[in-house]
């Protein structure tokens, strides 16, 4: 379980992350270059307006979120049949509240 607790703390890390960048940098960099929220605009427009680092700094993060949120969600459902099947050993005959993710 402290694996687990661990995971998920890293997949909030990097959401927290992947937040401050955005707000932080991302955001005032479209704001002064004019860039309104439900205007339309190509990728590279906003690529050019980011710059090489903090285009790169952005995807990467949300990048990592993804990676660690899908990574977490499958090994929480692997620890969680684990732990289901262990407490029935120990508690058998008692009902055992498991969880299911929806794919």
């Amino acid at each position: 379980m402290a694996i687990e607790k661990s995971r998920f703390q890293r997949a909030l890390d990097a959401i927290n992350e992947r937040s401050r960048i955005h707000r932080f940098e991302v955001q005032p960099a479209l704001e002064k270059a004019g860039i309104v929220q439900g205007g339309d605009y190509t990728f590279q427009q906003l690529e050019g307006i980011l710059g090489d680092r903090l285009n790169h700094t952005i995807r990467q993060a949300t990048d990592q979120v993804i990676n660690h949120v899908d990574e977490t969600i499958n090994s929480l459902k692997i620890a969680g049949d684990k732990l289901s099947k262990k407490l029935k050993s120990v508690f058998p005959g008692e009902r055992i509240i498991s969880f299911k993710f929806e794919e």
